[in-house]
């Protein structure tokens, strides 16, 4: 029986969280092959390094790098690690310190450059894991991702290959199961299949999670975070919002992709491929269970969660030459395509389309100027994406009343549905987001357990 155990950067943040980890894979969950996060803050912190060291700010580089380096160094002071260890882990310091150099000298981040500095992370506290684990009796070996999760050369997002993984892992990974170690790696990197160092994109220890798991066909991959579970609503905003104890991939997918921080959405695709369970919990709060993530499910409520994703921008492209027109729709989304922007809800009328756009860092000049030579383009920003994830919603009579009933002082630029009958979805002013979840959840999950109660 494989089991493949992921540990989020607040699960590894010090030396208790650290023991604590190291106590849920004893008591709780044991594991076969562990992937870790950095440290918690230390990737945010690299990213503000790169920035800092091409805009040559010497001495916010130099206190910001100190910060990092004592964290790690008062961890394996406090694990108490070998020579060995500590010489690597001076080793990927002065690793990152010269990358920080030759940024500054340069100016510049590339981000082939980007994904080498932002690695650092995950190694140091892989490499600090695995001396813990050794500590405490665990006989462990450290992989290198890069050599197991093998991708194209898209830095920053890479996408993984996972036929090549499947050979990566049998050759690198499964000759240690074998021989009775736990493998511990890292999670969120890899690497071309020229040994180029890549990045799965921000939240991908998940997903590297899921891609060893389907590479070893293992029976169960467990994600320890710092929640006990995934949530029918953020508990930040909305403090009533309860654990649900199981969700189907379907639902987990929709919540992912809609907002729900808990998972990184592409982290569901290998598990579905392999059909493997994926449980969520907290390192902290082992015993408060957690949520199981399943094929199917014993119970399907029409509504199972509300997910919010802010930061969002809606784009309209009118044209009075849409009307009846071939072709118009193809350019435009062509356009979108080649320049990398990732679109999420789309409504269409006569002479108009409009569309939400997730990264609209991407929204640059070029696109625009392209954009405009095939339409008028508006483009409203400071939006949030309001998620309501059930079964059967557009279905069910009197539903899409009932969910909008409560918004009457809400203005409600966009709604989309119909497409799946898995979700409704609608933009609201990001100011009144949080307002709009607790009053959405309050009347369709909390006032409909409420009436199910009472009528039973």
């Amino acid at each position: 029986m494989c089991i493949i155990a992921k540990f989020g950067g607040t699960s590894l943040r010090d030396a208790p969280a650290m023991r604590q980890a190291i106590k849920v894979l004893c008591q709780h969950s044991p594991a076969n092959v562990i992937v870790a996060s950095a440290l918690s803050g230390v990737t945010n912190a690299l990213l503000n390094l790169a920035t800092n060291a091409a805009g040559h700010c010497k001495d916010q580089v130099q206190s910001q790098f100190e910060i990092i380096e004592l964290r790690h160094r008062l961890l394996s002071d406090q694990i108490g690690v070998s020579r060995d260890v500590r010489d690597s882990m001076e080793s990927l310091l002065k690793e990152m310190r010269m990358r920080l150099e030759g940024m500054a000298l340069l100016q510049e981040v590339s981000s082939r450059s980007m994904d080498l500095l932002l690695t650092t992370g995950e190694r140091l506290s892989s490499l600090l894991l695995a001396e813990a684990l050794n500590r405490e009796g665990i006989n462990s070996a450290v992989v290198d991702a890069r050599k197991v999760i093998i991708t194209n050369d898209n830095h920053g997002q890479a996408e993984p290959d996972p036929v090549a993984i499947q050979k990566a892992v049998e050759e690198h990974i499964t000759p240690h199961l074998e021989s009775g170690k736990v493998v511990v790696t890292q999670g969120f990197i890899g690497a071309t299949r020229d040994g180029i160092t890549t990045t799965l994109g921000r939240g991908g220890s998940d997903y590297s999670a899921a891609l060893l798991a389907e590479a070893l066909a293992a029976e169960e991959l467990r994600i320890w975070t710092d929640v006990a579970g995934i949530y029918s609503c953020d508990p930040s905003v909305v403090p009533t919002s309860k654990s649900l104890p199981e969700l189907s991939f379907h639902e987990a997918a929709e919540m992912a992709t809609y907002g729900a921080k808990v998972l990184h959405p592409a982290t569901l695709w290998p598990a579905v491929r392999q059909d493997i369970p994926i449980f969520v919990g907290s390192t902290f709060a082992p015993d408060d269970g957690g949520t199981w993530i399943r094929q199917s499910v014993g119970e399907q409520p029409l509504v199972r969660a509300v997910v919010v994703r802010k930061n969002q921008t809606l784009l309209t492209a009118s044209n009075l030459k849409m009307f009846q027109a071939r072709g118009f729709l193809a350019r435009f989304f062509d356009a979108l395509a080649r320049h990398d922007l990732s679109v999420d809800l789309v409504t269409t009328s006569q002479v108009k389309v409009s569309i939400t756009i997730d990264n609209p860092e991407h929204l640059n000049d070029k696109v625009l100027c392209e954009l405009k030579e095939i339409a008028h383009i508006e483009i409203e920003e400071n939006l949030a994406l309001i998620g309501i994830i059930g079964h059967d919603l557009t279905r069910e009579q009197g539903f899409i009343s009932q969910a909008f009933s409560s918004l009457d002082d809400q203005i409600i630029r966009l709604i989309c549905c119909g497409a799946s009958d898995r979700n409704v979805c609608f933009l609201v002013d990001e100011e009144h987001a949080d307002e709009v979840v607790t009053t959405v959840h309050g009347s369709l999950i909390e006032n409909r357990e409420h009436y199910e109660v009472e009528t039973c």
